[in-house]
C-alpha cells in the first residue's frame, strides 16, 4: 500500500479500527464507551471524511472514495484485521499472562515471515545486508506490542486502538517533509480532528 499510496492518506484511513473495536468490544466484551469517548470516534470518523475531500464533489464523494478506489478498500480491510488481532491479543493476554502470549504469537509470526522470507530470494538477500537495521525495527515493534498488549489490560478495547491512532500525525509530517506529498493542509486538518477525537477519548 505504501509503495503506490500517499502514506498521509493510508495511514489516516487506519483510523477507521476504533469503530471496528468498538464493534468487537461491544459484541464480546459488553464494553460501552462514555458520550465523550463515542464523540472522540465520531471526530475520528469526521477526520477519516475530510481527508478524502475534493473540490466541486458531492457531499458523499468521499465516503465513496473509501470503497471505490482500490488501495483505499485494502486499508480499510487493513483497519478491520488490527481491530481482530487487538481483540486476540486481549483475549491472550488475559487468558494466560502478557510474557508468555506476546513471546508466543511474535515467535508464531516471525516463523511465518521467516518462512515467506525463504521462498523469495530476493527478500532473503536484502535483509541479509541489512540485518542490524531490521533487528533494530524488530526490537522497537516488540516493545511496542507489549506495551500495547498490556494498556488492553488496563481498558477498553476501543479507547486502546484509538490513542495508538495518534501515529496518524506523524505520517502526515512524514509525507510533507520526506515524500513531498500534496494536499498536506487538508490532511493535516483531518489529523487534528483525529487527535481530537483521541484527547476526548482519553478523559472518556
Amino acid at each position: 500500500l505504501l509503495k503506490r499510496s500517499d502514506i498521509s492518506l493510508v495511514v489516516p484511513i487506519l483510523n477507521f479500527t476504533p469503530v471496528f473495536s468498538l464493534a468487537i468490544g461491544l459484541l464480546f466484551f459488553n464494553e460501552i464507551p462514555s458520550i465523550l469517548g463515542l464523540s472522540g470516534i465520531i471526530l475520528i470518523l469526521i477526520g477519516s471524511y475530510v481527508i478524502n475531500l475534493q473540490k466541486n464533489v458531492k457531499w458523499y464523494d468521499p465516503i465513496l472514495a473509501l470503497f471505490k478506489d482500490k488501495y483505499s478498500r485494502l486499508t480499510l480491510f487493513a483497519a478491520l484485521v488490527f481491530a481482530i488481532v487487538y481483540t486476540v491479543d486481549r483475549i491472550g493476554v488475559l487468558s494466560s499472562s502478557l510474557i508468555f502470549f506476546i513471546s508466543l504469537s511474535r515467535f508464531l509470526v516471525s516463523l511465518a515471515i521467516f518462512t515467506i522470507i525463504l521462498l523469495t530470494p530476493s527478500v532473503s538477500v536484502d535483509i541479509i545486508k541489512g540485518w542490524h537495521k531490521y533487528f533494530a525495527l524488530g526490537l522497537v515493534a516488540t516493545v511496542g506490542i507489549a506495551v500495547q498488549s498490556q494498556a488492553l489490560v488496563l481498558t477498553d478495547l476501543s479507547y486502546v486502538t484509538s490513542i495508538k491512532q495518534l501515529q496518524v500525525i506523524f505520517s502526515v509530517i512524514a509525507g510533507y517533509f520526506v515524500f513531498k506529498e500534496s494536499q498536506i493542509s487538508q490532511r493535516f486538518i483531518a489529523s487534528l480532528l483525529m487527535i481530537t477525537g483521541v484527547i476526548l477519548i482519553s478523559f472518556g
